[in-house]
């Protein structure tokens, strides 16, 4: 089986100055994410699924004034501080069981699954709010990877009906 997730997202974002530079800031935001994925039976009971994301975060920066916290910029890009740009997220496995199956027909059916979440190198490699009180230095802010491995579980329930 072959599927597929899109998600797009538009926003419109202002706030007040930061330290005192005499000028409110604003841009936008926009997320174009999709996420192809495939899907093998292995026997009647498993399957296994693979998948990746694919995408590209981009902001603008909608004043006529220089600031080292914002500027038209995209994660498709590589920046200067080494973070790495392209299209491609993080990446998926999961293996699932067939638990609970009511055969042909109206009943109930649960999977069980597990798997593993593999980043990207297109990730954040420094904190681009400086939370910790870092000296401001030129940062990127938006990746398409959170840059971890994840362990993932899951449970999947269903009721399947007749239509009247």
């Amino acid at each position: 089986m072959v599927g597929a997730n899109f998600n797009y997202q538009f926003i419109d974002w202002a706030h007040d100055e930061i330290d005192n530079e005499g000028f409110d800031h604003a841009g936008t935001l926009s997320a174009t994410i999709f996420t192809p994925n495939i899907t093998i039976g292995i026997t009647d009971w498993w399957n296994i699924t693979f998948s990746q994301v694919i995408g590209r975060r981009y902001m603008t920066w909608g004043v006529d004034r220089i600031t080292p916290h914002h500027r038209d910029e995209g994660s498709d890009r590589d920046f200067d501080n080494n973070a790495v740009g392209g299209i491609l997220g993080d990446s998926r496995i999961m293996l699932r069981f067939l638990a609970l199956n009511a055969g042909k027909g109206p009943g109930l059916r649960l999977f069980l699954g597990g798997g593993i979440g593999i980043p990207s190198k297109n990730s954040l490699i420094s904190d681009p709010f400086f939370l910790n009180g870092d000296e401001v230095k030129p940062h990127r802010h938006f990746s398409m990877s959170e840059g971890i491995y994840k362990a993932i579980f899951e449970t999947q329930f269903f009721v399947k009906r007749i239509k009247l």
